[in-house]
């Protein structure tokens, strides 16, 4: 005759395939949920020779694909609105809960628009920075 022990351990081993097969599916990722953005480069937004902003171009990590998106700050560092892959201008309102579409077109001229200016602004790209580097 099998000790406990014994007889323990054989229905644990006769068992574990039956309930080890159980696969586990992990749920589908919350299309809504948010996500870290990652910096990919940053602009200088400069008109006239005069400093007003940044334009920063952020990627948005999504299972599909990912997606670009162009951040608009003003010299203070306060969001201005966004530019959207296909060129779409949104502009971030006093008091208003959602974005105003402001304008579509160039990278450029959706700048001008969001900062308010009379030319075109120019456009200089900032040096990386790397943590642990001077």
């Amino acid at each position: 005759m099998l000790s406990f022990r014994a007889r323990a351990w054989g229905l644990l081993l006769l068992g574990l395939p039956a309930g080890g097969c159980v696969l586990f599916r992990r749920p589908a990722p919350d299309p809504w949920a948010p996500r870290k953005l990652r910096p990919l480069a940053t602009y200088r937004i400069q008109s006239e020779g005069r400093f007003l902003g940044r334009l920063r171009k952020l990627e948005v990590p999504d299972p599909a694909r990912p997606v670009t998106v162009w951040l608009v700050e003003n010299q203070w560092g306060q969001w201005v609105g966004w530019i959207d892959a296909t060129g779409r201008a949104f502009a971030l309102k006093p008091f208003k809960e959602e974005p105003v579409h402001v304008y579509t077109g160039s990278l450029e001229d959706c700048v001008k628009v969001l900062m308010g200016l009379e030319g075109p602004p120019s456009l200089e790209k900032e040096k990386e920075h790397r943590k642990g580097r001077t």
